[in-house]
Order: structure tokens, then sequence, then C-alpha cells
């Protein structure tokens, strides 16, 4: 039992002299406030940075003012753009069949009135469309964007509400109904 604690000791004692370097490497403690004031308000801003409610009720602001926005896109126009480019072989050239067409019709109206070189093979081999939509009329849309922007509630960052200066940091973008009246117009 003597000859185990003997082959333990090396090991013990490494790591009780690696016990200061472990004490050293941890990162300075925050300083402390010197006043009462200082240190409520330290504490303060900690338990709101901290606080889960606050940060569920900033999420659900954020996903309400994304609802709004998405109900909101639908009514605004889009563009799209579609480009393609294909490689054919063995495809039959159109001009072939019109060219012949096109120059009867000259002959019988014995004027040079329709191209006789026209060569074109469909589809294209470079096709590039350029595609605008809006709409124009959806009640349904109009409802759902003004249906999602009651829901999301008037915030407090809305025009018309106090600058974002005079605002305290953890009122910003709640609800009016939960601002005192001192952050928001």
């Amino acid at each position: 039992m003597f000859s185990r604690c003997q082959a333990m000791l090396p090991a013990l004692l490494g790591v009780l002299t690696a016990m200061p370097l472990l004490a050293q490497s941890r990162p300075p403690a925050p300083p402390v406030p010197a006043t009462a004031a200082a240190l409520l308000d330290a504490l303060v801003t900690e338990a709101l940075t901290r606080n889960l409610a606050l940060a569920q009720r900033d999420v659900a602001a954020q996903q309400g003012a994304a609802a709004t926005r998405q109900a909101r896109g639908v009514l605004l126009p889009s563009l799209g753009i579609d480009a393609r480019y294909s490689e054919f072989s063995g495809v039959v050239n159109i001009g072939d069949f019109i060219n012949p067409a096109y120059a009867a019709l000259n002959q019988l109206l014995g004027q040079d009135a329709f191209p006789t070189d026209v060569a074109a093979t469909l589809p294209f081999r470079q096709d590039t469309r350029v595609k605008a939509t809006q709409l124009l009329v959806s009640p349904a849309a109009i409802a759902q964007w003004r249906l999602a922007r009651t829901l999301q509630g008037p915030m407090c960052n809305s025009p018309g509400s106090a600058s974002p200066a005079a605002r305290a940091p953890w009122t910003c973008g709640t609800p009016r109904s939960s601002c005192s009246t001192r952050t928001c117009a």
C-alpha cells in the first residue's frame, strides 16, 4: 500500500505545483463599482441582458416584424431573369421552310416585300428573358398585410416616436403598451 502512495506522490506534487499557474490563467474578475448606485446599475444591466422573458419578447417582436414584411412583400413588384444556352445537333433550320414561301410571295407581288435569307432554329441557342410582375388586385393579400400589421402593433421605434437617444436601450422595439409614457410618444 505504501509503495502505491509513493508512486502517486510525484503526480500529486505536479498537480499542486500547477495550481497557482491555473489560477493565474483565469480571466480577471470584473471591477467592483465604487458606489452603490454604480453597483445597482451594473446589476440591473446584467439582469436585463440575461432576462429570458425580455429576450423572448424581443424575438416575438422580430417575428412579427418579419411577418409584416413578408405580407407586404406580396404586394410589391418582383423581377425575374431566366437565361439559358443550349447545344443543338440535328436541329432543322426554319428558314429552309420560310425562305421559299417568302420568295413565292415576292414573285406574286412583283416586289421584295419579304426577306428570303431567314436562318432561324427553334428553340434558340441563347434564350434570355426578363419577367416583371406586379399584383394589381388581391383583396386577400391586402387583408393579410393589414392583419399582420395589426397583430404586430405600433412599435416604439415607429415614426413619430421618441428619438433612439431618448429611449432606454431595453425599450427599443417593444410594443407601445409596455413602454413608459416618457420613452414613447
